[in-house]
Formats: structure tokens, C-alpha cells, sequence
């Protein structure tokens, strides 16, 4: 009897080996996300942000899905999935080539397009890493500006939203300076839920530290924005050595009623005057205005500016700012955050006036 016990333990363990696989070779769970990171580092972020992916890989747990890395460095640019083997993080590469233009539209429709081939998932996010200012198109102020730079190239904000299917992504996380501007997510909010951003700028070393302990929470089935935009926040705003920082959380779905309450609460003026509206550029030919403030101000009932707050409240679900940011570097207080900022038309800005005329936002208020 009790070599019969044995034997019937032996075969089932024996079964039970051949219906399971070894413990660091068995397949996650079927896919929930895709996390795909753009980092455009070909110009001069390249020596600051060496170790950007690397953070990012180091972070990653293996589980919730799959993570794709595009990479654009001085010396060639690849698009790679990170796997999980034996406790250990590994890169397939889907293509590398030994130069590439991240900065143009057709490259990042290409690499999206990859992306959701290689690594078909129930959703999908994007974190996108480079210079970046805004809605601003390129040659502003005689400088090239925009989002995304590969040398002396910008990709402005619309060839940016048009390179990215509609609905596709669940959200964006902007590391990023700027792109915190209801323009930036209005041209967006076709093209995903979410907008993770900065109003003003985001100062070095930026999010890698935060990527090493919060990138996971990207990966969650209800992704956990709020904490990693809580992480971000107390590391820039108290452990960095500038302590300056501005983060919003934008829920797309509530921007066409903010638009709406704006067309029909206020009245066109062709150059309102900038005085006492906070800023969030450090530059003296200031282009970012907190929202709230402007908008409210163009409003006369107590009524009406009640509502507007309201709408910013379901609108901009999270918002920090530091009490100050970069004082001592040209910088300025924080006096008014809705966690928006707008651009306000300037009579010595034609031809900025012009192009603010063409964003979707713009359009969608026009009286």
C-alpha cells in the first residue's frame, strides 16, 4: 500500500510537470496593454538623458503587457520590445536603422503602426520624451519650436495629432516642456483619453528616477495615472535640487464643454490685455497664460465663473504646482494654477496671432 501511495505521488507529480511549464518561461497573462515609449534624443538632450531608456527598462516588472522603446540617437535609431526571461529584462529589435528623422510625422505613424502590429494588445498608452513647446509652430519668435526635435527639425502639434489613429491610445504622458495648453490637448482629445502633461517646463533630470519606481502603475488594467502623476510631482516638486514643477491629468471627454461654455460666456476681444495674468514661460515674450484666470476675467456674472470652475474640475482631474518655479533663474511666483494654460493674442505677435487662428481650438471658440 504504501508503495502504491508513493508511485500514484511520483505520477502525479510527473503529470503535473508536463501540464505546466517552469516558472520563468511561462507566458504572462494575455495582453492588457502596450506601453510604447518615443524618445526623440538626436539633438541636444542626447548627453543629459543617456540613461533615459535605461531607467524606463529598469523599472519595468515584465507584467500588465508589453513594452515597446523607440529610440533616435546621434548614432541611429531603433524600435525594440522589451521582454521579460528568467527574471531578467531583454530587447528584440523590430528594426534599427543608422539614421532617422524622429521629428517627422511619418516616422512616428510608423513606428505607432509597427508598434500595434508586433505587439497587439486590448490597449495601449504612449509616453513621449524630447523638446517640446506647446502648440507653437515651428520658426516662432525666428526660433524653431514645436514638439519633438531630431537636430535642426521640429514636428509641429497637428502633424503630431495626425499621425496617431483615432481613439488609440488609452493616454499620454508628455516629458515634455509645455504641453500642458488646453491648444495641445484639444488637438488630442480624438486620439486619447488622457493627457498626463506640464504647463511649463520640466526640468532636468525629469521623470527617469520616477520611471525606475512608477512606471508599473502604467501598466495596471484601469492604468493608475494619479500615482504616477503623484510620484512625478514629489519628486520634482521636493526631492529635485530646483524644486519647481507644474503637472495637470487632462481627461479629454470634457473639453468640447469647456469650449462651448467659452463661446457662449464670452465676448471676442482681438488683443485682451495680458496685466496681472499668471504666467508660466520665463521668457519676456510670454506665451503661456493660466486659463482659468483669462477666461474668467472675460466673463461679468459670478454665475458663469462658478460654472467655468466646475468644468475645469471634471476637466483637469489632478493639478499640482510648485509655490514658485526657477525664482532665482528668471522665474516667477505661482499665484493662479487651474492647471491650463492659453495662449492670449498680442498685437506684436502677428503672425503667431495667425497660426493660433488655425488650432482646433482656436476654431472651436471662434464666435
Amino acid at each position: 500500500m504504501r508503495i502504491s501511495i508513493v508511485l500514484s505521488s511520483l505520477l502525479f507529480a510527473i503529470l503535473l510537470s508536463l501540464t505546466s511549464c517552469v516558472e520563468d518561461d511561462c507566458e504572462v497573462d494575455p495582453l492588457k496593454r502596450t506601453l510604447l515609449v518615443y524618445i526623440g534624443r538626436d539633438n541636444d538632450l542626447n548627453q543629459a538623458y543617456e540613461d533615459k531608456r535605461d531607467a524606463i527598462v529598469e523599472g519595468w516588472n515584465g507584467e500588465g503587457g508589453n513594452l515597446v522603446i523607440y529610440q533616435d540617437l546621434p548614432d541611429g535609431a531603433k524600435l525594440e520590445v522589451i521582454y521579460r526571461n528568467k527574471k531578467q529584462n531583454k530587447s528584440r529589435i523590430i528594426y534599427e536603422v543608422p539614421s532617422e528623422n524622429s521629428a517627422d510625422a511619418k516616422v512616428l505613424a510608423k513606428v505607432i503602426e509597427r508598434t500595434v502590429e508586433e505587439c497587439p494588445a486590448d490597449s495601449y498608452g504612449l509616453v513621449v520624451f524630447s523638446h517640446a513647446s506647446g502648440w507653437l509652430p515651428d520658426a516662432t519668435l525666428n526660433s524653431p519650436r514645436s514638439i519633438i526635435k531630431d537636430n535642426n527639425t521640429w514636428m509641429n502639434l497637428p502633424d503630431f495629432a495626425d499621425a496617431i489613429p483615432d481613439a488609440l491610445f488609452d493616454f499620454i504622458v508628455f516629458e515634455a516642456c509645455y504641453m500642458g495648453g488646453i491648444e495641445v490637448a484639444y488637438e488630442l482629445k480624438d486620439k486619447t483619453e488622457y493627457v498626463l502633461s506640464s504647463p511649463a517646463e520640466i526640468l532636468s533630470p525629469g521623470f527617469k528616477e520616477v520611471y525606475k519606481t512608477s512606471i508599473n502603475s502604467l501598466f495596471l488594467a484601469e492604468a493608475d495615472l494619479s500615482s504616477f502623476f503623484t510620484d512625478v510631482y514629489d519628486y520634482l516638486g521636493e526631492e529635485s535640487s530646483f524644486k519647481s514643477v507644474t503637472l495637470n491629468l487632462i481627461r479629454t471627454s470634457e473639453l468640447e464643454k469647456l469650449a462651448e461654455w467659452v463661446r457662449r460666456n464670452t465676448k471676442d476681444e482681438e488683443f485682451p490685455s495680458i496685466d496681472g495674468i499668471q504666467v508660466f514661460d520665463r521668457s519676456s515674450n510670454h506665451l503661456f497664460f493660466d486659463f482659468e484666470q483669462h477666461f474668467a476675467r472675460l466673463t461679468k456674472t459670478e454665475y458663469a465663473k462658478l460654472e467655468l470652475a466646475l468644468l475645469l474640475e471634471k476637466c483637469v482631474i489632478n493639478k499640482k504646482a510648485s509655490p514658485t518655479f526657477l525664482l532665482n533663474y528668471g522665474g516667477f511666483k505661482i499665484e493662479h494654477y487651474s492647471g491650463l494654460t492659453t495662449y492670449i493674442a498680442q498685437e506684436r505677435f502677428p503672425y503667431l496671432n495667425g497660426e493660433y487662428k488655425r488650432t482646433k481650438w482656436a476654431q472651436a471658440i471662434a464666435q
